[in-house]
This record gives C-alpha cells, sequence and structure tokens, in this order.
C-alpha cells in the first residue's frame, strides 16, 4: 500500500477543505451505521469505491449483519476503525490514500465469495 501519494487531491479533482468535508461526511455516516448496522448499508462504500454524487437515504438491510457473516461488536469495531481513519486522513489527504477504499472492496469481495 502507497503510504504517501502527494497529488491525491488533484487525482480527486478537489481542493483540501472540499476533500475534508467529504471525507467527514462519509465519517459521519459510517459512524452512524457501526451503531445502527441495519442503515446506511452501501452509502459509505459508494462514496468511497466510485465517489458518487448519491444522495443520502435512508436504506435498510435488516439482515446486514449475518450478510457480513460478523457479530455487532466486531462489526462498530470494523465500521469504526475506518471512521476514524477517514477522520484522520480528512485532516491529512497525501496520507494513506487508498487505505478506506482498499479495506471496503475487501470486504465486498469477501462478502459476495462467501455466497454462490
Amino acid at each position: 500500500m502507497q503510504v504517501l501519494e502527494f497529488n491525491h487531491l488533484n487525482k480527486c479533482k478537489m481542493g483540501f477543505f472540499k476533500h475534508l468535508l467529504y471525507s467527514w461526511r462519509v465519517a459521519i455516516v459510517l459512524a452512524i451505521h457501526g451503531i445502527i448496522p441495519i442503515i446506511f448499508t452501501t452509502y459509505a462504500s459508494n462514496k468511497i469505491l466510485q465517489n458518487t454524487k448519491e444522495k443520502l437515504s435512508l436504506e435498510l438491510d435488516i439482515n446486514h449483519l449475518s450478510s457480513i457473516k460478523m457479530s455487532y461488536l466486531g462489526h462498530l469495531f470494523h465500521a469504526y476503525s475506518i471512521v476514524l481513519f477517514l477522520i484522520f486522513h480528512g485532516i491529512f489527504p497525501f496520507l494513506f490514500s487508498h487505505y478506506a477504499s482498499n479495506k471496503i472492496l475487501n470486504d465486498r469481495i469477501n462478502a459476495t465469495s462467501e455466497f454462490p
């Protein structure tokens, strides 16, 4: 994983403050999802992986924890590790710029590979 990427803001086509707000908005939604796992199940991953203009909507997935085969506490820890990273990355955008996207992409691959 590349640690320093000084042209990250240029690649994202964002200024520092726009990137900061973008990262922190995703972190807030992910923090809420960490506490209440049945809501916002794809918003953060879609925003990070695809840089979409997706509006925030209350999507519900009652079976989210069982579909990802994770306990509530495991899910909470997992979500908050990414939240803390996003807060840090918002302030220092040149550090670990692909950590969250790689983590979420690996989670999606693992979740889909276990089900036929």
